[in-house]
Order: C-alpha cells, then structure tokens, then sequence
C-alpha cells in the first residue's frame, strides 16, 4: 500500500512538474533560436496566432561549424534553455526538455544545409514538441472569392524564390488564396476567418487542401487597387490598399 502510494505521488509530481515547465514557457513574450547557425546570437521566433503556446520561423540554412542548435527564452541570459531529451539530436528529433545538465543540442549534417526550413516549437503539450521541415516554395499561386476580378496570378519578385506579389484591383467581398505544385492543392490562409487586411504583415498558414474544410479568407472592406506581398518562408503577408512593389 506504501509503495502504491509513493508512486501515485511520483506521478502526479512530474505531471505536475511538466504543467509548471509548459505554463512558465507560455508566458514567454517569443522563444529564440541560438546555435552555430546564428553564431550563437539569439534570433527571435514568431508566436503562433492560432496557438500562443507555439512559436514558429522559417529560415535558410548555410552549413556552419558544428551544425548544432537549441532556444532559449531569454536573450541576455544561457539559463533555461530548451534542448532535445538526446545528444546530437538529428534535426527532426521532436522531443524537446528545459534545462538539462547534459546540455544537449540538436545537430545537422553538413549535406542537410543549404536549403530552407520551417521549424515549429509547440509548447502547449507535454513533452515539448519541436519539428522542423524542409520547404520549397510554391511557385503556382492564385486569388479565389468574389472579391476578385477574373484571373489573378502572383509573380516571383526578383530572385528570391519565396517572395510573391500580385497587384490590381479588388472589390468588397472575401479573399482566397491557393497555390499547388506538381501533385497537390495547398492554401494559404489567414491566422483567423474574416481577417481584415490593414497594410501590415499579417500571419499566414499554408497547408495542404482539405476538401471537407471551408477556407479561411480574408474580408476585403473597400474596392481599390491593391498590392500583395506574400513571403511563404517567412508566413507572412501584406495586403495594402494602393501601395507599391520596391
């Protein structure tokens, strides 16, 4: 009975344990991501609109030194850091842990590198979860709703494979954005239905289509002329009445 006891209590201890690591994480302001491939300076993740527990960013990778990575929630300090529960962690080891006297870190190889990533850091379960994915951009990009005027089609700006605009013009109504590649439908929505664009960089998802789900669109107030940028590594969008490309 002593011993059905002890481990109850051992139990609801480390349950209890994770629930104070994960609410402590979620009442940071962002997470940062630090390692060779940031000459050990803290970069600043973005936190998730739809889920304020996760934190998100989207970068290229150039091999560095070493290859290795880990975040931190404090940009002045090496205290509480955030760390796969195994040594040279591949980089899609998803089990993340605070603060280990191991210190252990992911690692990429150098053949992983020169290639972009999404890395999503969810501190809303338990354990922690991180993943980190490879991404390509989509090249085929269009508008859908009845605030578009017949066809509308993005073009690359310049030579970076991830930035788009578009620009013309828009009636009142809502806005949809697809895209696909070779095999498959993909979306690109805003962080909540209904979103209003107010010319500044507003959060995007782009996830593959599901044919039972009902978009997500943006709700487009006055008719104009519009330009529309959209950074697919970054998640991020503009939609600006008048306004230009530089």
């Amino acid at each position: 009975m002593k011993r059905r006891l002890l481990g109850m209590v051992f139990v609801f201890w480390t349950l209890c344990s994770g629930c104070t690591t994960i609410n402590r994480v979620r009442k940071n302001q962002t997470l940062y991501f630090v390692g060779a491939f940031t000459n050990w300076t803290f970069e600043p993740m973005t936190r998730d609109m739809r889920n304020p527990a996760k934190f998100r960013m989207g970068r290229f990778f150039t091999w560095k030194e070493g290859g290795n990575f880990k975040f931190g929630v404090n940009p002045s300090s090496w205290k509480n850091m955030y760390h796969p529960a195994i040594a040279d962690a591949p980089y899609d080891y998803r089990i993340a842990i605070r603060d280990s006297a191991d210190d252990h870190t992911w690692r990429m190889k150098e053949g992983e590198c020169g290639r972009a990533y999404k890395m999503v850091f969810d501190t809303s379960v338990w354990p922690m979860r991180f993943d980190m994915t490879p991404f390509d951009p989509l090249a085929d990009i269009s508008m859908e709703g009845d605030a578009v005027e017949g066809a509308a089609r993005f073009a690359q700006v310049g030579d970076n494979r991830y930035v788009y605009t578009w620009r013309g013009p828009l009636k009142r109504g809502r806005l949809v954005l697809t895209a696909k590649d070779d095999s498959r439908a993909f979306r690109i929505e805003p962080w909540k239905d209904g979103l209003t664009p107010d010319g500044t960089m507003q959060q995007i998802d782009i996830s593959e289509t599901a044919a039972e789900a009902a978009p997500r669109a943006w709700q487009i107030e006055t008719a104009g002329l519009y330009t529309i940028i959209l950074d697919q590594l970054a998640d991020y969008i503009v939609i600006e009445r008048g306004g230009g490309v530089q």
